[in-house]
């Protein structure tokens, strides 16, 4: 391409930017794009050759006179189509003068939908904060927002998700503008059309692979044909006024946290008042400044014993827990986190949670008192005699090397990795499964198994301790 195609480009951005001006924008958007303007600064355009983020790129280019820096993703999944995208964008940015980064991705083995959008993100982070640029632009558009919101229903989203993507969302070192989230995918394809401008198809966007696809081909082309209005005007109304529930509950959950807040402690007292949205808000907000994502079912589990006012202890990650009791939240960290090692001193009567959805709960009781022998289920529960130890503390830790059990009824002691194999229990799963001991270090219970015969339930016995654990579905 020579420089009478370099002009031409031009032209169509100039062409393509008269047909959508700046006014036509989301509002949102044109705040931030005035203060980009008036602060002459540039931003990072993403582009993959698509319809969508071509418009874009050239569309930003002529608004701000060719402050932009282009960023392409090349995720090497289609071969040789992969490159020749590539190479279209690079030579679009050649003509128009607009400097360009071709990121390409490692090979991975996780290909899923949302594990390429955490590698593309990470991408884009990574080049901006090389360039001193904190503002990406991204194409997308109504159409994306009616695919994204079946996607995250599907998910069990909240409406922080259900109002993604944001025509303006901020991260902490850097914001993603939309600023053509109000227009539609056929708007945009026919303003390229009008103009003359080429763009690269993804012929993956046709098949069956991905959930998005799917939705998009079976499902939204459905859904605007048997409503009877405009699906996508619907759609565009139901997506701020869910954006705009969602910035009220924000701010309240900021100004919860202002009062809630002490050092690496949360009052529960205070948040036990509140709705649970609130306090679900409060407690992401407060993690999500250690950079931990707790799931949702985790976050429930918190609420849960907030509200029933259980001691409990939560690990949101690999590297930190939460202590709960009657009046406070506490943050505890692991300094000295091994990757396959972990141990906890869980005081009686409390439960615990881990961050991949598995659970361990310790209550104790009087002989008389307890009722449940017959609905043991020893796979994943057992019962122990506690005359003969202190129960105010139980340790929850790995398996160690050598270490040996001896479990209910067996004549001696076994090493536990040979019980492990005897029970064809996978290497890889051999270090998740917790062990239960007391202070003194002597093994209770491994799930699984039949509780240690040291601490079996006897006719002179007088206090039990039940322990529970719940592992996740495989």
């Amino acid at each position: 391409m020579g420089s009478e195609v370099g002009l031409k480009w031009r032209e169509r951005a100039s062409s393509l930017y008269n047909n959508h001006p700046f006014s036509q924008w989301h509002p949102k958007c044109q705040k931030v794009f005035q203060e980009i303007q008036s602060k002459e600064l540039t931003v990072a355009v993403a582009c993959s050759g698509g319809a969508d983020s071509i418009f874009t790129l050239l569309t930003i280019h002529h608004f701000l006179k060719g402050r932009v820096y282009c960023i392409h993703v090349d995720h090497g999944t289609r071969g040789d189509t992969s490159s020749l995208d590539a190479n279209f964008v690079l030579e679009v940015c050649g003509e128009l003068g607009c400097p360009i980064k071709i990121c390409r991705l490692p090979k991975s083995d996780k290909s899923g939908e949302g594990d390429l959008r955490e590698s593309r993100l990470t991408e884009f982070r990574n080049e901006m904060n090389n360039n001193g640029i904190t503002t990406m632009v991204q194409g997308h558009q109504l159409d994306d927002v009616a695919e994204s919101f079946l996607w995250r229903i599907s998910r069990g989203a909240g409406p922080e998700g259900l109002c993604s993507p944001r025509p303006v969302q901020k991260y902490d070192t850097f914001t993603i503008l939309r600023p053509f989230v109000n227009l539609s995918r056929q708007q945009i394809r026919t303003l390229l059309e009008t103009t003359g401008t080429p763009w690269r198809e993804d012929e993956t966007n046709d098949t069956p692979v991905y959930l998005r696809n799917r939705l998009r081909l079976k499902v939204v082309n459905q859904w605007k044909k048997n409503v009877d209005r405009d699906l996508l005007t619907g759609v565009e109304i139901s997506r701020n006024l869910i954006e705009e529930q969602n910035e009220a509950i924000e701010q309240w959950v900021k100004e919860v946290f202002k009062d809630a807040c002490e050092g690496t402690h949360l009052k529960v007292n205070l948040l036990r008042a509140l709705p649970s949205a609130i306090q679900r808000g409060v407690l992401q907000f407060w993690l999500s400044k250690i950079g931990a994502k707790p799931s949702n079912v985790l976050i429930n589990q918190v609420i849960t014993s907030i509200l029933n006012k259980e001691s409990s202890w939560f690990s949101v990650s690999n590297s930190c827990r939460l202590y709960l009791t009657n009046d406070k939240i506490e943050l505890v960290r692991d300094t000295h986190y091994e990757k396959k090692l972990f141990s906890y001193e869980v005081a009686s009567n409390s439960s615990i949670y881990f961050h991949d959805g598995s659970s361990i709960k310790i209550t104790t009781s009087g002989i008389k008192g307890y009722k449940g022998f017959s609905e043991i289920d020893p796979d994943r529960e057992c019962v122990i005699s506690i005359d003969d130890f202190d129960s105010s503390i139980i340790v929850i830790r790995n398996r160690e090397l050598g270490e040996r059990y001896q479990k209910l009824g067996s004549s001696g002691t076994k090493k536990v990795s040979k019980l492990m194999i005897d029970q064809k229990i996978p290497t890889n799963q051999r270090d998740k499964i917790p062990v239960f001991s007391n202070t003194e270090d002597q093994l209770l219970w491994i799930p699984g198994f039949p509780p240690s015969d040291k601490f079996k339930i006897t006719k002179s016995t007088k206090r039990v301790m039940h322990l529970t654990y719940e592992s996740v579905p495989t």
